[in-house]
């Protein structure tokens, strides 16, 4: 009896064991996922920070590009009408144009 005593505590010190080894495993586990799931939050944050910053540096010289275009259009629309204004007055000179 004494040995079926001795065997039944040390069983239950080795399952006690167990279930917190076991608790402690499961919370490592958790803990390890959340900082896997933290750094990969943070890379993907990394990568839409760096692609809002391309977005942008795009945009800026889209922007430098119209600008150039609008410049060159009303240069052009300003010799057209400077081409016109001399016909009119040749032709009203009765002169050719």
């Amino acid at each position: 009896m004494r040995l079926w005593s001795a065997i039944t505590s040390t069983l239950v010190v080795l399952c006690s064991s167990l279930q917190a080894s076991d608790s402690d495993l499961l919370n490592a586990e958790q803990r390890d996922a959340r900082l896997r799931e933290q750094q990969e939050l943070e890379a993907r944050t990394e990568e839409l920070e760096a692609q809002q910053q391309t977005t942008q540096e795009l945009l800026e010289q889209q922007d430098a590009y119209l600008k150039a275009l609008r410049r060159q259009i009303d240069t052009l629309k300003a010799a057209n009408a400077g081409s016109q204004d001399d016909n009119e007055q040749a032709t009203s000179a009765g002169g050719t144009p």
